[in-house]
């Protein structure tokens, strides 16, 4: 087979790590309070409305077996 050039797979490379942390970095800027607000209320909604959802259905079909 011919060689590709390409080294072999049990050789590891190790990326290379600065002796200090770049302090340069800029400081984050908060996210607006009504982004959040959005964010954590479709997660509310999210995690309450398929448990509703589910109840509800679970009830009427109960309820239809018993009838039958």
């Amino acid at each position: 087979m011919a060689e590709t050039g390409s080294e072999s797979p049990d050789v590891v490379l190790e990326p290379e790590v600065p002796d200090q942390v770049d302090e340069t970095l800029p400081e984050p800027t908060p996210i607006p309070l009504e982004y959040q607000m959005i964010a954590y209320s479709s997660l509310l909604l999210m995690a309450l409305l398929p448990i509703w959802v589910g109840s509800k259905r679970a009830l009427v079909n109960r309820k239809k077996r018993l009838q039958v």
